[in-house]
């Protein structure tokens, strides 16, 4: 009961945020937000979100995916794999269902494509969060278990940061990444503790 009142809040975010960005009422929160993070700007944070951002390129996700492929022998180094897949193909999907244009703005990075839902969001979140939920599950060591779940938590939320400041999102295109994503990664999941596949 408890994970469906989670994934109905989920996809009621995910839809609240849509109808909003469809209707430019976020844009005011979008910018705030935008305006509040680009405040602390400097040429070493500049830095460190560029590098930050590259963790979610699809350059670094093919050969990181393709390493945790040789150590997950077998259905979780699949799984990864489908997972990211799947996540870009519906990233792709809804870009062109809500062609929305990138932020207007100070752009520290050169990107195309449509702007919502964010595929670096997207893509840290189906990965890094998959793997959260791998050391979740297998990890015995407590400490170890929490620090890797810490970790990767702030890696993905630090990726989300990057593309608001770099300017190529805004803040919703971002937080309905994370959520579309999480909604498909808690439906894999079930699927696969159901199944046992």
């Amino acid at each position: 009961m408890k994970k469906n009142i989670l994934l109905i809040c989920l996809i009621t975010i995910f839809i609240t945020i849509t109808i909003l960005v469809l209707s430019n009422k976020i844009i005011p929160i979008d910018n705030y937000i935008y305006n509040f993070i680009i405040s602390f700007k400097s040429d070493r944070l500049t830095y460190f979100f560029k590098t930050i951002t590259k963790l979610s390129n699809i350059k670094f996700i093919v050969i990181f995916s393709l390493i945790l492929l040789i150590i997950y022998r077998g259905k979780n180094g699949i799984y990864i794999v489908f997972n990211l897949i799947v996540i870009r193909i519906i990233n792709c999907i809804f870009k062109v269902l809500i062609r929305r244009n990138r932020p207007n703005i100070l752009r520290l990075i050169k990107i195309g494509e449509y702007s919502y839902p964010s595929g670096h969001a997207m893509i840290s979140m189906g990965l890094y969060g998959y793997l959260i939920y791998l050391i979740y599950k297998r990890v015995k060591n407590k400490y170890i278990k929490y620090l890797g779940i810490s970790l990767l938590s702030i890696l993905i939320l630090l990726i989300g940061i990057s593309r608001i400041y770099l300017g190529v999102h805004y803040f919703s295109d971002v937080a309905a990444g994370y959520t579309l994503s999480l909604i498909y990664l808690i439906l894999f999941i079930r699927i696969k503790e159901k199944y046992d596949v």
